[in-house]
């Protein structure tokens, strides 16, 4: 299983860039993505002395922004971060989110080199809410998860997408783009455009910009 995921590991970036470059079809490679995950996630399970794999899909797969993931597979490089503090402090203050003010302390403070996603997403949503939006996603209809969700709807401008039931991933772009976007007569607007509505439209709660 090692080796198999060495392989993986050392030519799966290779691959989707000469599909990329290739114009191929990415869902019919997808597969590899599935594949990769479960291997490192069975890895991870013998190293952490489990009986039961578990893993929380990351919200750029939800939202169909990357291939399929789990959250505690996916590592940051903290040293990245550190070299942009001042820039990450910056938006804390502006923002106003004590989420955002604790996870620039994490990350000034911390001793290690690489983190996973699941840690730094902590900030915002825990695994056990995130997992349960995911689990009623299916079911929401539209206004229903205006109270119940932590971060917003998918239809809140600020949600990167737009779509039913709660937002997986937001972003201070996405809520430019939203605002920019009012009245969908602009060339960036796109199919996911937000416009008005009769009763107003609402901002996600919570901005979590990418890191």
């Amino acid at each position: 299983m090692e080796t198999l995921n060495y392989m993986l590991a050392e030519s799966y970036n290779e691959l989707f860039y000469e599909v990329d470059e290739n114009n191929y079809d990415e869902d019919l490679f997808s597969i590899l993505a599935y594949l990769r995950s479960a291997v490192v996630s069975n890895l991870r399970m013998i190293e952490n002395g489990g009986s039961e794999i578990e893993g929380t899909i990351s919200p750029s797969f939800v939202i169909g922004e990357s291939h399929f993931i789990f959250q505690e597979d996916f590592y940051v490089n903290l040293n990245t971060l550190k070299n942009n503090i001042s820039l990450l402090e910056a938006e804390a203050l502006d923002s106003g989110w004590q989420q955002d003010m604790d996870l620039v302390n994490f990350i000034d403070s911390s001793t290690e080199e690489f983190v996973t996603f699941d840690v730094l997403y902590s900030f915002y949503i825990s695994k056990a809410d995130f997992r349960q939006h995911i689990s009623d996603k299916a079911i929401y209809k539209a206004g229903d998860c205006k109270e119940s969700c932590r971060v917003g709807c998918g239809t809140d401008w600020g949600c990167c997408g737009s779509y039913m039931g709660c937002c997986y991933y937001s972003s201070a772009f996405c809520l430019w783009h939203d605002l920019e976007c009012t009245n969908c007569d602009k060339w960036h607007c796109g199919w996911d455009c937000k416009p008005d509505g009769p009763e107003g439209n609402r901002v996600v709660k919570i901005i979590m910009r990418p890191v």
